[in-house]
């Protein structure tokens, strides 16, 4: 191989290496002691908190759903400081974005495909799910969501007072640390002000 080839071929891998070592990661966070759960009077918001051992919540899931229906339509998953990863499932609900953020075309998806939202320059996009254990791993969570709220809504009668409930517990295993290798790093996102988040 000559010197000028070598010196390319030098040259790509460290620019490969750069590449991989800017790929976003997910912010750390503390193991998870509790979980705190409120819902919107109308049910169809509500927040579940992971508390940590400083018993405050630096991460946390809001969830949205269309009224009368009792399965989860929009997930985000919040991370102090600023990151947001976003999932769906079925229909786009445009309400909870900004409409200046939308692509030109809001993708029909159907009411059992799970998506998640990333950002391609100032707008959305919308991505199917389309790898089996990524649509697994969704699913599990808006499963667990949608038992929690079902639950919590006939008046908690499967709880222990002062313990979280089995799908409350799953969730936190779906979000402990060290537990959190399935969520892909380029799901996670700067908040900006084109996802609707409570206040």
């Amino acid at each position: 191989m000559r010197k000028g080839s070598l010196s390319l071929a030098l040259l790509l891998c460290l620019a490969a290496i750069v590449t991989v070592a800017q790929q976003p990661a997910l912010p750390e966070t503390d193991k998870i002691r509790d979980i705190g759960v409120g819902y919107s009077p109308n049910g169809q918001f509500s927040k579940l908190v992971f508390l940590g051992n400083d018993g405050q919540g630096h991460h946390w899931l809001e969830v949205w759903k269309v009224r009368n229906n009792d399965s989860p339509n929009l997930v985000n998953y919040l991370i102090q400081p600023h990151t947001i990863i976003t999932w769906g499932r079925g229909p786009v609900l445009t309400d909870l974005f900004a409409p200046e953020c939308f692509p030109s075309s809001v993708p029909n998806f159907g009411a059992k495909d799970y998506w998640v939202v990333v950002f391609k320059g100032a707008k959305l996009s919308f991505v199917l799910l389309d790898r089996e254990d990524d649509q697994n791993k969704i699913k599990a969570l808006f499963s667990n969501l949608q038992a929690t709220a079902t639950q919590r809504r006939a008046g908690g009668l499967l709880d222990t007072k002062g313990h979280a409930s089995m799908w409350e517990k799953n969730i936190i295993s779906q979000f402990q640390k060290g537990n959190r290798d399935w969520i892909k790093s380029e799901w996670a996102q700067s908040l900006t002000t084109c996802i609707k988040i409570s206040n």
